[in-house]
């Protein structure tokens, strides 16, 4: 199967799920400098950081279930394919456990902001 052989609709299929799974990457890139210049004005575990990291872990889903999906269609037939990446669930993982450890460092700075 050669790049000629495959249908337009196919093409713009895959061209539209690159695109999409590019967009993705560039919020997950702005959440991740969101929550670095959090970690550089020292407001670590700030409850806007929890919700920054099940963000980045939303996008990730979504870039796994973009890329577990291929179709192709020629002119001799069409060919479906389901792959699973363990990279994008390894890192959605990965953030919502941060997201946990974040939210429990704010529940103990608000504890400490109540303590004099």
């Amino acid at each position: 199967m050669f790049l000629q052989d495959i249908s337009q609709l196919s093409l713009y299929l895959f061209y539209l799920q690159s695109v999409a799974i590019l967009i993705i990457w560039i919020f997950i890139l702005q959440q991740i400098s969101k929550l670095i210049r959090s970690v550089r004005e020292l407001q670590t575990f700030r409850n806007s950081n929890s919700t920054t990291l099940r963000r980045i872990g939303r996008y990730c889903f979504l870039i796994f279930i973009l890329t577990a999906f291929r179709w192709a269609e020629t002119e001799t037939g069409s060919f479906i394919g389901i792959y699973i990446n363990y990279l994008p669930v390894l890192f959605m993982l990965g953030a919502f456990i941060l997201a946990e450890i974040f939210e429990e460092g704010n529940k103990l700075y608000e504890a400490e902001q109540l303590t004099i």
